[in-house]
């Protein structure tokens, strides 16, 4: 039987993070694999947390959405037009998107009718 377990490791002994089930005394081998924080348990400094709540809705089902219109315009300088690099990346993925489609397209709908004898786009 194989059991997979998150655990966090404190003063030198590994504790499950759950109720596990398994039997005092009995011995097991453990595979250790270290998980990356969640991103609840990443610190973020005070100003960025503050920023953060700030911009958080919360939903009637409890969903967040956080708002992160230009939150990171100090970073651009005056003469780029942060729209205007959005809506040049929205484009762009826009035309990939079309491409992927009529790729497929041409691979399940060949233009010269493949055995089918007539193409049906």
């Amino acid at each position: 039987m194989t059991t997979v377990i998150d655990a966090v490791y404190e003063n030198g002994v590994l504790r499950p993070l759950i109720a596990t089930g398994l039997k005092e005394q009995q011995r097991y081998r453990v595979v250790v694999q270290e998980i990356a924080p969640e991103p609840s348990e990443l610190e973020l400094d005070p100003e960025s947390a503050a920023e953060i709540e700030r911009r958080t809705t919360i939903l009637p089902d409890g969903r967040k959405l956080i708002n992160f219109e230009n939150i990171m315009a100090h970073h651009f300088p005056a003469w780029i037009d942060v729209g205007e690099l959005l809506a040049e990346a929205m484009e762009e993925a826009r035309r990939e998107r079309q491409a992927h489609f009529e790729a497929e397209l041409d691979e399940f709908f060949p233009l010269d009718g493949g055995d089918q004898g007539v193409a049906t786009r």
